[in-house]
């Protein structure tokens, strides 16, 4: 059964930036991109600066501009890529551009 649209539920939009682009932009700035999984470490407990322990996983994403980026995720996220293949295509919405200092 059709029903009207609600006006109230705002759309998902992403402003999508390709891998290469990064280089020009600020550290701690926020992207939405996409890329194919060319890379999945294990996941690995570490002691954050909190000194809690949280589990993460690296997941390295390709993209057409031939550039690749490393993606950290964390805890409950980490898990999602539990089952996930090299060359799955991966959205990131809101993703934090940071430098990888250690």
């Amino acid at each position: 059964m059709e029903v009207p649209n609600d006006c109230s539920i705002n759309e998902l939009a992403f402003n999508f930036v390709q891998l290469n682009s990064m280089i020009c932009l600020q550290g701690n700035s926020y992207v939405d991109f996409l890329g194919v999984v060319s890379n999945i470490s294990s996941k690995n407990q570490v002691q954050v600066r909190s000194g809690e322990q949280k589990v993460k996983r690296l997941i390295t994403l390709a993209d057409e501009s031939m550039y690749s980026v490393d993606c950290c995720v964390w805890q409950e996220h980490a898990d999602l890529f539990d089952n996930v293949s090299i060359g799955t295509p991966v959205v990131c919405k809101g993703a934090r551009l940071v430098d990888f200092q250690g």
